[in-house]
């Protein structure tokens, strides 16, 4: 008896295992990640994160990211609602305020990406205050050089449906006291 009720609730399952899985109707990605900043190497991987400027000031990274709405209904659009960047170091343990700058927690934002289309977002992925902490703080005399992967989630709502949605992708940064 108990297995008729399993068959009646295998496509309820499948739907909702589809959409936890991003696969089917709810296809929405990254599609790239392009510095915004003038010490950027080379586009979509990796940006140069001056710890401070040639006037003793330190300013934010941003960078440009597209996000991609591919959803098999196209009249779904997707809303950004917030993003999160976590830090891990590449050679250390990574421990927060302590080996990396702070992660940067459920930040504010609004885009709207329409079906079938994408939208970029310009983020900031290091405060400017985040350099004057250690652990970049020690980089502005000239120390070596920091790297870590910034972890950019974002976090949004397909419009119309109760589904959420969260997109993650990484983006290399290399902290030092650069040349100006």
């Amino acid at each position: 008896m108990w297995h008729r009720h399993l068959l009646r609730l295998a496509p309820c399952l499948f739907a909702l295992l589809a959409l936890r899985c991003g696969t089917s109707e709810f296809d929405v990605r990254i599609s790239g990640v392009t510095p915004l900043s003038k010490s950027a190497v080379s586009p979509r991987t990796t940006t140069n994160s001056d710890v401070v400027e040639a006037d003793g000031s330190s300013l934010p990274d941003e960078v440009s990211v597209t996000i991609e709405n591919f959803m098999e209904f196209p009249t779904l659009e997707l809303r950004i609602e917030q993003y999160r960047v976590d830090y891990r170091r590449l050679d250390v343990e990574s421990v927060e305020g302590i080996t990396t700058p702070h992660n940067i927690a459920n930040v504010p934002i609004l885009a709207v990406v329409p079906a079938k289309n994408s939208t970029s977002i310009d983020v900031e992925i290091v405060k400017a205050n985040e350099k004057q902490q250690p652990p970049l703080a020690a980089l502005r005399s000239g120390g070596d050089r920091i790297e870590v992967v910034a972890e950019i989630t974002f976090f949004g709502r397909v419009l119309g449906r109760s589904a959420v949605v969260s997109l993650t992708t990484r983006h290399l940064i290399t902290f030092a006291d650069f040349p100006d």
